[in-house]
């Protein structure tokens, strides 16, 4: 039996090992924007255990579609016949095809997407700033402005001067699942840097504990692991440097105060982390699997141990470029299409 609620907005997202947890969580910062303005977010997913427990921590109205090999027209199915008819139908999936944003548009409800490298000119408006990171748009309804970044962490205070660890402490996270298992490199890369103290940070979908938990005698280092999970971000900025990857964690760390070193190959994130470091934001170190600039993240940590004022620059900038009002934009631009 449907349910009475008013100015519902659809907000389909997953989590498992593919996708992470990263998408999750700026869904959930979008949808706390939403309700602020007195919609009716209600988020819906495949059933997960850990975004079941991380949307009952948020008093997000939510439900999980538990049917076995489920397509995605039966998750869509799924809502429609148990819950009123939607305002706006908002998805954040980048393997959602062109035929299932036209199934839902034929419902009469607009669809916007992020991230969808399949179907998003399907949709009646796309935000891809990561996938498309301030390039061109190729359609009008495609946003690809840095400024529309939806940052979920905590800000920190980027105008002191910090006081740096002795040993340096360096934070690696290379998200939720790290499917291609960066952290090894780098894990490796730091055995060539002395004084230091590592903390790792691994996402609840991490791949490779095992074979991490057979590597740590060969680490030259101190080191903790850390899961990164509600509360973890705060460990993460108590860090003088934080190594990661491109993409959404890329953003995310930028906007927690250390300074961010990061590795990554893929074409888009790359683009984007050295335009963050050409406006002095953060430094790119190199390919994970293919070349590291283990050199350059040495000098880096030696020069910051000597002069740690002269990276409070460095902070500011990647906080100015990955602003907080990522989310409160996207809704704007949102709510201009239900206008």
């Amino acid at each position: 039996m449907k349910t009475d609620l008013d100015k519902i907005v659809v907000i389909r997202v997953d989590t498992d090992t593919r996708l992470g947890l990263s998408r999750l969580r700026r869904m959930i910062r979008l949808a706390h924007v939403f309700r602020e303005n007195n919609f009716t977010p209600f988020i819906l997913s495949r059933y997960n255990e850990i975004a079941s427990c991380k949307l009952k921590s948020e008093k997000l109205l939510h439900n999980f579609c538990t049917m076995p090999g489920s397509s995605e027209k039966d998750v869509i199915d799924f809502y429609c016949d148990n819950y009123p008819d939607p305002i706006l139908w908002i998805i954040d999936n980048p393997f959602t095809p062109p035929d299932i944003i036209n199934y839902i548009k034929k419902k009469n409800i607009p669809v916007v997407c992020f991230d969808n490298w399949t179907g998003g000119l399907a949709s009646d408006l796309t935000f891809n700033q990561l996938s498309g990171w301030n390039t061109k748009p190729i359609h009008e309804q495609v946003v690809t402005d840095a400024q529309y970044l939806i940052t979920a962490t905590k800000r920190c205070e980027h105008n002191i001067v910090p006081k740096i660890s002795n040993p340096t402490r360096i934070g690696v996270y290379f998200g939720s699942a790290d499917t291609a298992g960066d952290t090894f490199y780098a894990a490796i890369m730091l055995n060539k840097i002395v004084q230091i103290e590592v903390d790792f940070f691994f996402g609840p979908y991490f791949f490779y504990q095992p074979r991490f938990n057979n590597m740590v005698d060969t680490l030259s280092y101190p080191f903790r692991t850390n899961c990164f999970e509600d509360g973890c971000e705060d460990k993460l900025a108590e860090c003088d440097v934080i190594i990661c990857g491109g993409g959404q964690q890329f953003v995310e760390v930028c906007s927690l105060g250390p300074a961010v070193l990061a590795m990554t190959g893929e074409k888009n994130e790359r683009r984007m982390v050295e335009d963050v470091e050409a406006a002095g934001g953060c430094l790119y170190v190199g390919d994970p699997r293919n070349e590291i600039y283990s050199a350059k993240v040495e000098s880096f940590i030696n020069e910051l141990t000597v002069d740690p004022a002269q990276f409070v620059p460095m902070r500011e900038s990647a906080c100015r470029f990955f602003t907080r009002d990522g989310a409160e934009r996207c809704f704007e631009k949102i709510n201009g299409i239900l206008k």
